[in-house]
């Protein structure tokens, strides 16, 4: 089968060639445009077929880490229980330390860290200002003006183009 790019070549060429010629074969013209127009409908629904494949396989791929993603963070909480409950049995039965062939198991102490119990309380001096954020444009703002026909300097209404993703092509 012909590439595309070939056969938008071939588009190219004869509109050209119909443009520059002054004596050219309507019938032989007309002709070639059908063949050139069958084999690029087959060529674009070949592309359609490939395009909804690769679609449906990234589907595929993000439901499945999705799926993973959910078993691993069930994993973790899993985990992170078990820690609680091995720490809260440790202390229980007073055991800070407990060595095996596989792990040595200990309870420790975790670095202080200061608890604010009532922030109006806290002195000014440890109190910070954040810088704030650099300024940024409302894209939507502008985008109204520019859609009711006005103009925005620095700014234009540009509309492009993409192929429908549907259940036919």
């Amino acid at each position: 089968m012909v590439a595309l790019y070939r056969i938008v070549e071939q588009f190219r060429d004869l509109n050209r060639a119909a443009d520059e010629e002054t004596s050219f074969d309507p019938v032989a013209i007309r002709d070639t445009l059908e063949g050139l127009i069958g084999d690029f409908e087959d060529k674009a629904e070949a592309i359609a077929c490939v395009i909804r494949n690769l679609e449906s396989t990234a589907d595929m791929i993000e439901e499945s880490a999705r799926r993973q993603n959910e078993r691993a963070d069930a994993l973790r909480k899993r985990s992170a229980f078990l820690r609680t409950y091995l720490l809260g049995a440790m202390t229980l039965v007073k055991k800070r330390k407990i060595q095996s062939p596989l792990f040595l198991i200990t309870v420790r102490l975790n670095p202080p860290t200061a608890k604010i119990i009532d922030e109006k309380l806290v002195p000014p001096d440890y109190w910070v200002q954040p810088q704030t954020p650099p300024a940024q444009l409302d894209k939507r703002a502008i985008l109204e003006v520019l859609k009711a026909g006005k103009e925005v300097a620095g700014a234009a209404l540009v509309q492009g183009e993409r192929r429908r993703r549907g259940t036919s092509g």
